[in-house]
């Protein structure tokens, strides 16, 4: 299969065009995404700027196969809560750069709707579970 470089920059601006509410900057490699940056106007902040960014961003990966979207969130930083309601997870934590001697939290979000093993009916984060009773997409078999 032949990977390639996913690279994208998201804007939300206001009715008329004259105010950009936010951005998303991503990318990646095939089958992950990665946040780089999400901004929300202070303008605009608590009126779901970031969420919807978010949400179209989890949208796009399923509807292209994509497994899972990651980013980084210095550990010190309340945006943590927003990711953490948004879903995802810290499943790693790194040293930052020696300035500011914080760690940063790796935060991801698995698109379950595109992982063969995931069963949505009966999902658990602790464990994967094989017995899904319908495959809820096509699935092929090379012999």
């Amino acid at each position: 299969m032949n990977s390639h470089l996913e690279t994208g920059f998201w804007v939300i601006v206001n009715d008329d065009k004259s105010i950009v509410m936010g951005h998303l900057m991503f990318g990646g490699v095939f089958p992950k995404l990665k946040i780089f940056q999400v901004y929300s106007n202070p303008d605009y902040r608590k009126n779901g700027v970031a969420s919807k960014l978010i949400n179209e961003l989890i949208l796009y990966g399923e509807s292209n196969n994509y497994l899972s979207i990651s980013a980084k969130v210095a550990s010190d930083l309340p945006a943590n809560n927003f990711w953490e309601k948004s879903g995802f997870k810290v499943i790693d934590q790194v040293p930052g750069g020696g300035a500011k001697n914080r760690k940063i939290n790796i935060r991801a979000y698995p698109i379950r709707s595109n992982d063969l093993f995931a069963d949505p009916l009966h999902d658990d984060d602790n464990e994967i579970n094989y017995n899904a009773p319908i495959l809820r997409r096509p699935t092929y078999a090379l012999d």
